[in-house]
């Protein structure tokens, strides 16, 4: 998981005005117990992200 910005940091493609504006509160007890896994909220989007990916090529067994 990406870990939070809590400091503004030029180049990342928004001004410090863009990021002084943003006001996002903690969620709350309630909320997160509503929350729900982006499968089972998006299935059709996640079942195309699945098909997309393709697994890792084993590593050879001779190194």
């Amino acid at each position: 998981m990406n870990k939070l910005q809590k400091k503004f940091k030029p180049g990342q493609g928004f001004s410090k005005k863009d990021w002084d504006d943003v006001q996002s509160p903690e969620l709350t007890d309630e909320q997160m117990a509503k929350a729900k896994p982006f499968a089972e909220a998006f299935p059709e989007l996640a079942a195309s992200i699945r098909r997309k990916r393709r697994p890792k090529e084993a590593p050879d067994a001779e190194r």
